[in-house]
């Protein structure tokens, strides 16, 4: 009596669900987290006037959705990835002895504080990638 009084159609795994998968579908899209699918989907259900699923219902439509758009994603870049290029991301994560340390683990230093010293460091490492980037550009030309 309130759904109707509301004018809210009431959530049926038959008709709402595919309603809330196709959302989530959409927002995975567009934004690319799990909250924000999530939270889409469900201003996208109250607007067009359906009564919510417990919110574990839509917490799994939302993860799936963002799982779909990450494999996606991940096939859509893989699929534009040149053997030189896959070649190069497989030695960010090898390790040189006695060092230990990857090409990776020396790209990925993590933001300081903003001074002088350390824009000075942060364009040294600028022109150290570049200078590893034209020995990969030199190295596949050559091939």
């Amino acid at each position: 009596m309130i759904r109707t009084l509301l004018g809210i159609k009431p959530y049926t795994d038959a008709q709402t669900r595919l309603v809330a998968i196709r959302l989530a579908g959409e927002a995975a899209g567009v934004v690319d987290t799990r909250v924000d699918i999530l939270n889409i989907t469900i201003d996208e259900l109250v607007r067009l006037g359906y009564e919510l699923p417990a919110f574990r219902t839509l917490d799994e439509i939302a993860e799936q959705a963002h799982a779909v758009a990450e494999a996606a994603l991940h096939r859509h870049i893989e699929q534009r990835l040149s053997a030189d290029q896959r070649q190069w991301l497989d030695q960010l994560l090898e390790t040189e002895l006695p060092a230990r340390r990857s090409l990776y683990q020396q790209i990925k230093r993590s933001a300081k504080k903003a001074t002088r010293k350390h824009l000075d460091l942060v364009l040294d490492q600028l022109k150290w990638l570049e200078w590893k980037n034209s020995l990969s550009s030199r190295r596949a030309s050559a091939n």
